[in-house]
């Protein structure tokens, strides 16, 4: 309402500037005419101009420009919240419990929040030194039918907590050597296989102190599970 009041007075504004240069015009064409109405007309039609001038300015540029950005953006809108907010604050309090149990339920809002599952995942072995949750979260997850990568990185994810923090050889082995031999001849096949080298080197160093009698212990190859 405010923008069209304004709007209207300077359109009132404009006519009074049109009605002052129209009778500038006619008594420029008049034969006999006062220099001084002449120059009163112009000095209105200056001020009429002055006065546009000072409304554009101060009035309707800044109402316009509220009402595009208004447009684009309303303060007023509930701001779109990150969905891991109330998982990231029980972090930042040290509850890694109810940090796991708000993931959980941001993973199962959204099953493609790999993010959310990470998270759980780290929590679980990094936290709460559990990582039998951890394994069995990946182990379920893995059940579910995903595009190869996704499977693949899933796999890989199980490898470390098997491997890394559970120190179990044979599964770690079977996974990896799965992972090898159902995706032959891509990037997941290769550092599974450089993965399996690494264990199994591990595994020759931590038994060659046990080795008695120069009798050495039997080399683990890719195919043994």
């Amino acid at each position: 309402m405010a923008l069209f009041l304004r709007l209207l007075v300077l359109g009132a504004l404009c006519w009074l500037a049109f009605i002052l240069f129209g009778e500038v015009r006619q008594a420029s064409a008049a034969e006999e005419t006062e220099p001084t109405r002449i120059v009163l007309l112009f000095g209105g039609i200056i001020i009429v101009a002055l006065g546009v001038a000072a409304m554009v300015a101060l009035w309707i540029v800044p109402e316009i420009g509220e009402k595009l950005v208004g447009a684009v953006y309303n303060p007023n809108e509930e701001i779109e919240r990150d969905p891991h907010s109330t998982a990231l604050a029980k972090k930042a309090t040290g509850d890694w419990e109810g940090a796991v149990e708000e993931y959980r339920k941001c993973y199962a809002r959204n099953p493609e929040d790999s993010l959310a599952l990470n998270e759980m995942v780290h929590l679980y072995t990094d936290k709460l030194a559990d990582p039998a949750s951890a394994a069995a979260l990946l182990e379920k997850e893995l059940e579910k039918e995903w595009p190869p990568d996704h499977a693949a990185f899933l796999a890989m994810r199980l490898v470390d907590i098997y491997w890394n923090h559970q120190q179990d050889a044979i599964r770690s082995r079977q996974i990896l050597i799965q992972v090898a031999e159902s995706m032959p001849d891509t990037s997941h096949a290769a550092n599974a296989q450089h993965r399996l080298r690494e264990i199994d080197k591990t595994l020759r160093e931590q038994a060659a102190p046990l080795t008695l009698g120069g009798t050495a212990e039997p080399e683990l190859n890719p195919e043994d599970t």
